[in-house]
């Protein structure tokens, strides 16, 4: 019974203290979808709806992004949008970023990287601007999926395998160091730094074909792979970028149909939703090998 007096007397003392946090800690304020536009029960994107968001007072943790670092993604993402679009390789914004423009049209103020997205065949045309990035002080990556992670590893063992039969498949390590695959890169200057992921084909055995975005076994298929390049403006802070028609699509199959803003304990643990996930789901589309060792598509979609 004693036991069971302090236990709630601590939790009382817990409640109070977040109660005090939140009332007196310094704030920032950010714009956000309303909590229904945000439901994953309508998949429709629209940005019609930008000047009736709402305003949201959140704390300032050590995870916030400074005003200085956020000019300077502003700069590394402006310089990244007009030599790739001058160059006329597609790009479209991705994972967190692409949720801070839906979701805030911004920067979500403790995401700590940035993110884009372009199609595998254009990578070796990315290097190719190395020299004119380099003119504005950006570096241009090969980096790595990071096979040595569970996330990872599905894909990156079926790379490994399409490489023997197909050559526009190069071998991935599965191990650490590993360096100038040509299925990911990223930009950096000074201490900021933009991923880019690169959309990769998975075809079965039977040769039906879906896509990876982020090199996890969560496929996306070839028309939802399609509408993902057909580009659109989307705002971010003080720039307008490009972010797939079918952004609320692609983010909802991408966060398990929760794009809500996270708690405090999120926040402070740099989640961008309530919680956060790996793996993959069985109503998803995903890839498996069969009992002859060959690869099949679960739940597969043309549509």
């Amino acid at each position: 019974m004693k036991y069971i007096k302090k236990r709630t007397i601590c939790i009382l003392f817990l409640m109070i203290c977040i109660a005090v946090y939140y009332v007196y800690a310094p704030n920032i304020t950010v714009r956000t979808r309303s909590a229904d536009e945000l439901r994953c029960d309508n998949i429709d994107t629209s940005w019609d709806s930008l000047n009736e968001w709402e305003q949201m007072d959140i704390p300032i943790t050590k995870n916030t992004m400074s005003a200085e670092t956020k000019n300077e993604y502003y700069a590394l993402l402006k310089d990244i949008h007009e030599i790739l679009t001058e160059n006329g390789i597609k790009y479209v914004l991705g994972a967190g970023t692409l949720l801070g423009s839906y979701r805030h049209g911004d920067i979500i103020p403790w995401d700590d990287d940035g993110d884009i997205c372009i199609r595998l065949e254009d990578h070796e045309r990315l290097f190719k601007l190395t020299p004119i990035f380099k003119k504005k002080g950006i570096t241009v990556d090969y980096g790595c999926i990071s096979c040595w992670s569970n996330i990872y590893k599905d894909v990156c063992e079926y790379i490994n395998d399409r490489s023997t039969i197909d050559s526009n498949f190069a071998p991935i390590p599965m191990e650490k160091p590993c360096r100038n695959t040509p299925y990911f890169a990223a930009f950096r200057k000074g201490d900021i730094h933009i991923d880019v992921f690169h959309l990769i084909p998975i075809y079965d055995k039977h040769n039906r074909k879906m896509y990876t975005v982020y090199g996890n076994n969560r496929l996306i298929s070839e028309a939802q792979a399609k509408a993902m390049f057909d580009v659109t403006k989307c705002p971010f802070g003080p720039l307008s970028l490009h972010c797939p028609s079918n952004t609320k699509e692609l983010l909802c199959h991408q966060y398990k149909n929760n794009l809500q803003f996270p708690s405090l304990a999120g926040i402070q643990n740099k989640n961008v939703i309530p919680g956060m996930w790996s793996g993959q789901d069985e109503d998803v589309a995903y890839f498996m090998k069969d009992d002859k060792n060959n690869y099949t598509i679960k739940n597969f979609m043309s549509s």
